[in-house]
Formats: structure tokens, C-alpha cells, sequence
């Protein structure tokens, strides 16, 4: 990616790997990138890129929302987690700022961005405190678009997405009961509300609103210490039910697993004694991420301004790392 920066730190994709975004720290940019065969490399063009200007220098990790309408990328610089919303989903062409979450309580030089999988919670690793920080977000809504619920819904049950919810205040709070496939917006038609009951009912209600996160109201819960091991931890990502977490350690020029008993609770981490040399690569390895299924750990190397992809025999498992597919946009292709 040397032709768009020469200083990349972050990479995320779409949901279905036919779009790259890499960050760059040298021009403080957002770069798209189209893929024409999911999470393949070797079919990558430049698209677009967004300008976070002056007001957000040091741009770091990234991670989409599930819609694709929410960008949140880490700076060190500020230090904060920066929200961005996307007009079209995973399209850099339209591009506004929202707000902004200040870490300097927490963490001084935040480099990587995660999330669970309801926006609950939020992940970030940290450089200047060597150390992963867990914070709680104020709760999701549903959202009925022009509609409402009343009084008499709460305490009623709503089926969405194969998920089951149970409505806690006319304002559209919940608590979940069983997991979603996603929260992405469900298509409108007809509504349904249940009452709670124990007995099973079937039925579906599907919403014309998206389910929402405000992070803005993070609260921070705990935080793991990874210590000398790895070493200036940067890029950050978990497998979909938070058992595992990938760090990538600048100073140590690897990639470590973790293992969290309980999903997405950092209190449960420990090391996996599995880990990822990147050094016979790039002696600087930044943003992680892994492919749809986990059979390939996608990191970029910010040394060699490239962005790797390397098979996982065993899904989600750094042990099981052979070979490797690389891409490098020529010097020849336009910075615009």
C-alpha cells in the first residue's frame, strides 16, 4: 500500500471480504480498496480514501458496526476512539464525523478497536499501558422507526433476527434472552409483540429500525495486562463468540493468542501459548483480523506497507499458521 501511505497501522474489511480499509498514519487517511474474491489479495484495486484532516491525526485500528454505517478508528494522538458515520454501507465517498470517546483516563496511546458482537462492549489495546481495556456501553435500543411502543409492550417479548428480547421501558431498551444472528436491520412488514411467557411461542417481529450502540457512555470494567510478552500491543481482534483474542506485538515482531473462558470477559484471558512470528515478513506487525470462517489471520505490516493473509489449518488457531499471500499496490497506481 506504499503508493497510498507509507506508514499503514490499521486494516478492517466488509462483511463479506470484497472490501479492504487500511489506515494511514503518514497522511492521516482512510484508504478503500475493492477485492474482487473475499479476503483474496490477489485480486485487490485501489478505490477511494476519506481525509480524517488535522482534527484527527494518527489514525490506528478500525472496526465497522454490523451495518457497515458506523466506522470507529482508534488515534493515538487526542487520545480517543473516534465515531465516523458512512452514508452508503463500507463507502468511503460519503463520510461525516460524529463524536469522539476520550481514553486519556484509561489509556494515553489506544491502538486497536474491538467490539462484541451487540456493541455492549468495547475493546481497545493500549501502547503506553501494555494492556487491553474493557469498557461497557450504554445499552442498545430498538428502534421502530417512525413508531413507538407503549406502555402496555414492556415486559413483552420481541423475536428478531432468530433472536429473542424482552422490551424493558417504552424507550426501547431490552435485555437479551437468546442471541441474534445480527443486529443488522431486519426488513418491515408485519409487527408482532409477545407476552412473556414460558411456554414456547412462535412468531417473528420484524423491525424497521437498526438496533444502536452510543459509546460514548463507555464505562470502563477491566483491563489485561499483557506485560513484556508481546510487547507494545497494537492491532486487536476476537473469533464471534469472544473465546479468543489476537494481539499483535509490535516489539516482539508477533501476533499472540489468548484464550477467555467466558466470552468477551477480559477477567478470563490467559495466554494460549500460541503465537504468530511475523518477523521473517515485516518487522512491524499492526492491525489483525481474521476471514468470515477464521481460516485466515489478516494482518497488515506497516515495515514493508503490506497487507498479509495467512491460512489457518484449524479455524481461529495461530498454531495451525502456514504460508502466507501478500499485496502491495504498485507504485505506478494513483494516491487519490
Amino acid at each position: 500500500v506504499s503508493s497510498q501511505d507509507t506508514d499503514p497501522v490499521g486494516v478492517a474489511f466488509n462483511s463479506d471480504g470484497t472490501k479492504m480499509f487500511v489506515a494511514g498514519s503518514q497522511e492521516n487517511k482512510i484508504f478503500e480498496y475493492a477485492v474482487s474474491t473475499g479476503f483474496d489479495l490477489s485480486s485487490v484495486s485501489y478505490t477511494r480514501n476519506y481525509d480524517m484532516g488535522s482534527n484527527n491525526n494518527n489514525p490506528g485500528g478500525m472496526a465497522f458496526d454490523s451495518t457497515g454505517t458506523k466506522l470507529f478508528v482508534a488515534r493515538a494522538n487526542g487520545p480517543s476512539i473516534t465515531e465516523f458515520s458512512l452514508a452508503s454501507a463500507f463507502d468511503l465517498s460519503s463520510v461525516s464525523y460524529v463524536q469522539a470517546y476520550d481514553t486519556t483516563s484509561t489509556e494515553g496511546e489506544p491502538r486497536g478497536v474491538a467490539f462484541n458482537n451487540d456493541g455492549s462492549k468495547m475493546f481497545v489495546s493500549g501502547e503506553s499501558g501494555d494492556e487491553v481495556n474493557e469498557y461497557a456501553l450504554s445499552r442498545s435500543k430498538v428502534e421502530l422507526g417512525s413508531g413507538s411502543f407503549a406502555s402496555a409492550d414492556v415486559g413483552k417479548v420481541i423475536e428478531a433476527n432468530s433472536g429473542v428480547f424482552l422490551l424493558t421501558s417504552t424507550a426501547g431498551a431490552f435485555t437479551q434472552l437468546t442471541a441474534p444472528t445480527s443486529f443488522s436491520q431486519v426488513a418491515s412488514g408485519s409487527w408482532q409483540l409477545y407476552g412473556l411467557k414460558f411456554n414456547t411461542t412462535d412468531g417473528d417481529l420484524e423491525l424497521s429500525g437498526n438496533v444502536t450502540t452510543d459509546f460514548t457512555a463507555a464505562t470502563k470494567l477491566d483491563d489485561f495486562d499483557i506485560g513484556q510478552s508481546e510487547g507494545t500491543p497494537t492491532g486487536l481482534a476476537f473469533n464471534p463468540d469472544g473465546t479468543v483474542m489476537i494481539v499483535s506485538g509490535d516489539a516482539q515482531n508477533k501476533i499472540f493468542q489468548y484464550t477467555l473462558s467466558t466470552g468477551f470477559d477480559l477477567t478470563t484471558a490467559s495466554y494460549a501459548s500460541k503465537s504468530y512470528d511475523a518477523s521473517g515478513l515485516d518487522s512491524s506487525p499492526r492491525g489483525v483480523r481474521f476471514n468470515n470462517d477464521g481460516t485466515k489471520l489478516m494482518w497488515i505490516g506497516e515495515s514493508n506497507r503490506r497487507v498479509y493473509a495467512v491460512p489457518l489449518t484449524t479455524a481461529y488457531d495461530l498454531s495451525t499458521a502456514s504460508g502466507y499471500a501478500s499485496f502491495n499496490i504498485s507504485s505506478s497506481q494513483t494516491t487519490d
